[in-house]
């Protein structure tokens, strides 16, 4: 980990990836630590992104640098010190991560900052617009028993005698049983040692309906800009655990409202209040595709039809009837390529596409990357994000064609769990007719 001073504090953070990749801010829950992010944030800048984990003010090796300042827990400070963060490391825009409080210093970040948010991922927990915490419903309440505790003042010196043992309560009741093992919880637990970790907790907590509750006058002015903010304009995921009993997936009904930018809603069957470190895999994939991916425009057109030409090329001369490859020339797939845009999403990798992907129906039609992006996931990034089109579009299954030839490409989708069929004959476009190609037919349930 590496630190930084603040105005307020000396934050201890971790920096993967290369330094001039699209910055991804990694905002940790409570109770949780910043350790928990350490194998996706890895994922995610093997893709080519800089991820930035802090530890958040109150956990880990993050210091309040003055004895004085109010351990204020409310989301306006942590968006407020993570503001400090990325303006310190020099970075102007930034796509953040967020579960739990991090989710909530997330939305705070899109709502008060939108211009410098680039895109927003946000796990296991609800937007509140305009920052206004409502008294839930008795159903509810009871689930939130936690955070009641916290407002009697024998419970609040339970949790300052035993931040560890209070946590563990919540792991134990907030997901499926046997989540997790100890030596996952032993090493999240050392981020609760931290000396303000309860102070922090607390104030979080109770200056939500304690009107007396110490809060930091520095975070005023950010905390009217919250409550003049009722919708978020950033493209935002929300990653939701089906089997969440904290949080569970009914409060999010009707959120979609709230976002003018965009707004997708992942439910994950099985899996508790802590995606991130239940389905890791599943997590990583839906963040690299929410922040690297998104709908082809007529500006990249140029950079679509030359991939698809030299792609076409590399994994299919020799393997088709010569007809076919005779009309596939370099000018040929800028039509193509302008004719399948309202059905092409690309990844972008340093500012530039990567590598595309094509989706008519149920069928995955084209899938390319860079030859200089090859290697690096986005394949199977672009692939992953097809198959949700596919299923999010009502089909139990997609299929794609593959030449019988093309032994690295066939690998690639058996790798990915597709599933060879056998041969069929394609009917490839060529004018207005069709040519007939050997290949074979692969195919994945989606349900």
């Amino acid at each position: 980990m590496t630190t930084l001073r603040t105005e307020v504090l000396s934050v201890s953070y971790r920096d993967a990836g290369p330094v001039d990749g699209p910055p991804v801010l990694i905002l940790h829950g409570w109770p949780d630590s910043a350790s928990a992010w350490t194998p996706i944030a890895d994922q995610l800048a093997g893709l080519g992104l800089r991820t930035i984990t802090p530890e958040l003010r109150g956990h880990g090796g993050t210091r309040f640098l003055d004895a004085s300042t109010v351990r204020d827990g409310r989301s306006v400070a942590l968006a407020q010190d993570a503001v400090d963060l990325v303006d310190h490391l020099g970075l102007e825009q930034f796509a953040v991560v967020g579960h739990d409080w991090g989710a909530r210093a997330g939305y705070t970040l899109a709502a008060v900052a939108p211009s410098r948010v680039t895109r927003l991922v946000t796990l296991s927990l609800g937007y509140q617009p305009h920052g206004v915490f409502a008294m839930p419903d008795f159903g509810q309440a009871r689930a939130f028993w936690y955070q009641w505790l916290m407002y009697v003042d024998a419970g609040a010196e339970a949790i300052r005698r035993d931040p560890a043992g209070f946590a563990r309560v919540q792991w134990e009741t907030w997901s499926p049983p046997g989540w997790y093992d100890e030596a996952a919880f032993g090493e999240a637990s050392r981020a609760f040692e931290n000396p303000d970790w309860a102070a922090v907790t607390l104030s979080g907590y109770r200056s939500r309906f304690l009107a007396d509750e110490p809060r930091d006058t520095r975070y005023d002015l950010l905390g009217a800009r919250l409550r003049d903010v009722g919708t978020i304009g950033v493209d935002t995921l929300t990653i939701q655990g089906a089997e969440d009993y904290c949080d569970p997936p009914s409060l999010l009904v009707g959120q979609e409202k709230f976002f003018t930018g965009g707004y997708r809603l992942e439910v994950i069957d099985g899996v508790g209040h802590f995606p991130h470190r239940e389905a890791p895999g599943v997590v990583a994939s839906l963040i690299a595709e929410h922040v690297t991916m998104r709908a082809a425009t007529a500006g990249d057109v140029e950079a679509i039809a030359e991939m698809w030409h030299r792609g076409w090329h590399d994994g299919h001369d020799g393997q088709v009837p010569a007809e076919l490859a005779s009309v596939r020339t370099p000018e040929s797939f800028g039509p193509r390529a302008v004719d399948r845009l309202p059905q092409t999403t690309v990844a972008e990798r340093g500012g530039e596409v990567a590598g595309f992907v094509v989706v008519v129906g149920d069928e995955v039609e084209q899938v390319y990357v860079s030859s200089a992006h090859r290697g690096g996931g986005a394949a199977s990034t672009l692939l992953a994000a097809a198959e949700r089109q596919v299923r999010a579009a009502g089909f139990p299954s997609a299929w794609l064609a593959v030449v019988a030839g093309n032994a690295r490409a066939r690998r690639f989708y058996e790798r990915e769990g597709w599933v060879d069929e056998g041969d069929f004959d394609y009917a490839a476009e060529s004018g207005d007719t069709t040519i007939g190609v050997p290949c074979r037919r692969y195919t994945k349930r989606l349900t």
